[in-house]
This record gives C-alpha cells, structure tokens and sequence, in this order.
C-alpha cells in the first residue's frame, strides 16, 4: 500500500509536469531543506532584482545566472542557499530547490543531474528515468521517482531546463499528501518558469 502511494505521488508530479509542458526539480551538492524545514525563510521576494515585479497569483523570481524566471505563489516563501534560490510553501512542507551549475553545460549539468539526489536523499528509486520535453520553448530533460529524507518516504523530481543564459537544475520533492495539499499552487508555480 506505502509504495502504491509513492508511485501515486510520482504521477501527480508526472501531471504536473505534463501540464506545464516541462518543469520541475533542481539540485546541487548543497543540502536542500526536508519537507518541514525548520530554517527561517522570507517571504517570496526578488532573487537577484530588488525592482521585479509581484504578479496577481504571487511574486516573481528572477533567476539571472539562467535568464529564467518563476512566480512563487501568494504566500510562499523564498530563500537564497548559497548559489541555489530556494521557494517553499508556507508550511514548508514543498521544497523547490533552483541550482545554476557554474560551467553552463547542458549535458554536463544532464548526466550529472541524477547522482546529486544520492547526497541528500537516501533509498533513492527512479520510476521514471527521464525524458526530454520543453518549458516554455526551452528544452528540458526530466526523471522522477521515490527516496527517503530523514526517514519520511517522499516523491522527487528533477528537471535540468536549458536556460537562456545557463542550464538550471530545478528538484523539487515532498510527501504525497503535501502534494495533495499544495496540488493547486504546485502546478502554478511549475507552469510559471519562463524566459526573461
């Protein structure tokens, strides 16, 4: 019963994947926040530009180093972790994870991408190895699957989209029921990655 309920999180990513045409999942080396992070987030603001704009769904993220940007919900918090830009759901029980890799290579950041999960995750299975799709013309390759973090069994995805100015690795994981929860502003937030 536990693993069809992973596996039914892991299609709700796969919808909301499918809906925005590409999207979500990031990573890097640094240490993502668990699915109740108890670090101090603010509320959604600009990452890199003081003046962006609030949207009337949220605000808006400008990912410069990428040439990307995303609308975080009404609500939402946002951080910086070191390079990363990092958005979270209120309760902090959804976790997008933004990583511009420093090189800029697509296939690099691509091969590369899968292996980053093991440093923080553990149990890591892949249900969906991954397949290439576009985000708002962009191409993008994505995977998911299910893993543990700090024992609580959780679904992730990882998407490496081919930015304007440099490839971003967007990861995002939770439990099924904060997918649940957060269903609606989930998929918001994916559909919202688009070019500057």
């Amino acid at each position: 019963m536990k693993n069809f309920t992973l596996i039914a999180a892991v299609a709700i990513f796969a919808a909301f994947i499918s809906a925005c045409g590409g999207a979500a999942n990031t990573n890097n080396a640094a240490k993502p926040a668990s699915p109740a992070a108890a670090s101090p987030a603010k509320s959604a603001e600009p990452a890199t530009k003081a003046d962006a704009p609030a949207s009337a769904d949220g605000q808006v993220i400008k990912i410069d180093e990428a040439g990307i940007q995303v609308t975080a919900p009404k609500g939402w918090k946002f951080e910086k972790d070191g390079e990363d830009t990092v958005i979270k759901s209120a309760d902090e029980e959804i976790d997008f994870r933004f990583s511009v890799p420093a090189d800029g290579d697509y296939e690099a950041a691509v091969k590369g991408a899968a292996k980053e999960l093991d440093s923080y995750l553990k149990n890591v299975k892949i249900d969906n190895p991954g397949s290439e799709t576009k985000v708002d013309g962009m191409d993008a390759r994505g995977m998911a699957g299910t893993a543990k973090n700090e024992g609580i069994d959780v679904a992730w995805n990882l998407t490496v989209i081919k930015g304007p100015k440099k490839p971003v690795l967007v990861n995002i994981y939770a439990t099924k029921d904060a997918l649940q929860k957060h269903e609606k502003e989930t998929k918001a937030l994916l559909e919202s990655v688009k070019k500057m």
